[in-house]
């Protein structure tokens, strides 16, 4: 990690692999056209709002997809328990 040169997106990895993890909010309620599906999208949202104060986002139970050399580390959620959080931007990283 290149903390000196992109020291926002190495707070924010540096969060993410904390115990405390990092404090994002929730996505906004979707709007779902079939009852089923807007019965699922509540049950999502009303989830995350239960914890999003008390519990940030970790890569706890999650794995590493690729590695591309001085670029980027691609790493997803396998159970997708942080689906409905707002991702976090990585602004002001590495040009190189």
């Amino acid at each position: 990690l290149f903390g000196k040169e992109a020291p926002q997106p190495v707070s924010i990895l540096t969060k993410l692999v904390s115990p405390e993890g990092l404090s994002t909010k929730c996505k906004p309620l979707e709007s779902r056209t079939l009852q089923r599906e807007q019965l699922e999208a509540n049950k999502v949202y009303n989830s995350c709002i239960e914890i999003q104060d008390s519990r940030g986002v970790t890569y706890d139970l999650s794995s590493v997809w690729r590695i591309d050399k001085g670029k980027r580390i691609d790493v997803g959620a396998v159970s997708g328990k942080f689906v409905a959080r707002v991702n976090p931007n990585f602004e002001g990283g590495n040009s190189a």
